[in-house]
């Protein structure tokens, strides 16, 4: 697969739930296809909600450094500017707001007191990565959905690399099932178009030509493992009939990467030291 991108130049694009995200997991992949083909790092989720912070958000800003949301996604972002820039890659910033900032469309009234009761995962711990999406999030879901539509089907024999959501982080889990569903859509759009096509030129109505384009070419979809999260057994064989393969070359180009977050990396790796984990994929096959 991976020679295939290189030879045909297919451009890739890597979907990455947090500002770090896709370095972390596929850092030494992306560094490998950098300069080869075109690299696209795209972040969904970039941004904090205003208003009083739940216990875990607020511990998270200030283990970082930062003294408030705003300042802490501020340097993120400039973070990761600065990493693309360095990976050779296209960076693209969503803005749709991180799990923990994620709030309820009704709060009660004690929200106004205990920021928990108002938000859709109050915790990190018991709610964040618990691996199941709130409700509410489906909505949010859709969104993610419309806005990859808009950036990848725009580009014939795209690759699309995911997380696989193994750590039951919410937004990871979204994410993948964003990034499944669009992959679905592409290809049923594709046969549906290949039935059609030779009627197309005798559709007329009210004198009015309709006129329907040939959807782009549906593109492959990677899932990458998740780092530095632990896989549960359960996960991994979500992706029992996918093929596979792992990646370990180019680590030291990935922990220069990684280290240029210099608001996260010694949250991960405190000693400064990243274990050399290989990176992992999965994907189907046809």
């Amino acid at each position: 697969m991976i020679s295939r991108i290189v030879t045909e130049k297919l451009p890739c694009f890597f979907i990455s739930p947090h500002l770090d995200d896709a370095v972390l997991s596929a850092g030494g992949l992306i560094s490998y296809l950098s300069g080869k083909t075109e690299i696209n790092i795209v972040t969904v989720f970039t941004r904090a909600a205003p208003g009083l912070l739940t216990r875990s958000a607020g511990r998270l800003v200030k283990i970082s450094g930062f003294k408030n949301a705003e300042d802490f996604y501020r340097s993120r972002r400039e973070e990761d500017y600065m990493a693309c820039q360095m990976a050779g890659a296209k960076c693209f910033h969503l803005d749709f707001i991180e799990a923990l900032w994620r709030k309820k469309t009704s709060p009660n009234f004690f929200s106004k007191i205990i920021p928990e009761f108002g938000h859709l995962y109050p915790t990190y711990r018991f709610h964040a990565i618990s691996g199941q999406i709130h409700k509410e999030d489906a909505a949010l879901q859709k969104q993610v959905e419309e806005v990859l539509s808009r950036i990848i089907l725009q580009q014939p024999n795209a690759v699309v690399f995911c997380p696989a959501g193994f750590g039951g982080h919410v937004d990871h889990i979204l994410v993948r099932q964003a990034c499944e569903k669009l992959a679905r859509y592409a290809l049923s759009a594709k046969a549906v178009f290949a039935q059609i096509a030779p009627n197309l030129g005798k559709v007329i109505a009210d004198k009015t030509s309709i006129i329907i384009e040939e959807p782009k070419q549906p593109f492959k979809i990677l899932f990458w493992k998740d780092f530095p999260y632990a896989a549960k057994l359960s996960e991994k064989e979500q992706f029992a009939g996918c093929e596979s393969f792992v990646w370990q070359d180019n680590f030291e180009k990935k922990k220069e990467l990684v280290f240029s977050y210099r608001s996260q990396a010694p949250l991960l790796f405190p000693q400064g030291q990243m274990p050399k984990a290989v990176e992992e994929y999965y994907f189907n096959k046809i």
